[in-house]
Order: structure tokens, then sequence, then C-alpha cells
């Protein structure tokens, strides 16, 4: 699933390699979503999305 979604051996690895162990003790809110308001020409709604350290 997630080489599907990325599209890139590289990604995965750094995903499950680096990533994912960070956040293994963490029981859940792994992601911060702040809202950037509409997007100019189609008013498609936009975030900046990030991963949440300790």
């Amino acid at each position: 699933l997630a080489m599907a979604r990325l599209g890139d051996n590289e990604a995965v690895e750094k995903l499950f390699d680096d990533i994912a162990p960070r956040f293994q003790d963490r029981p859940g809110g792994y992601t911060r979503m702040i809202k950037l308001g509409p997007r100019y020409g189609d008013s498609a709604e936009m975030v900046i999305l990030e991963l949440v350290e300790e």
C-alpha cells in the first residue's frame, strides 16, 4: 500500500526505517493540519500537513 501511494522505493524505505520508529510509542495524533483557506482558481481547501514530533 505504501509503495502504491508513494511510488518511490527510497521514500518507502525512509518511511519505515526512519520515520515510523519515531512514532512507535505514540498512541495516536501523528499529524497536524493547518488550514490555509481556499486555493485561488478552483477554491479547493488547502492545508499544511505536518508530522507531530514529541
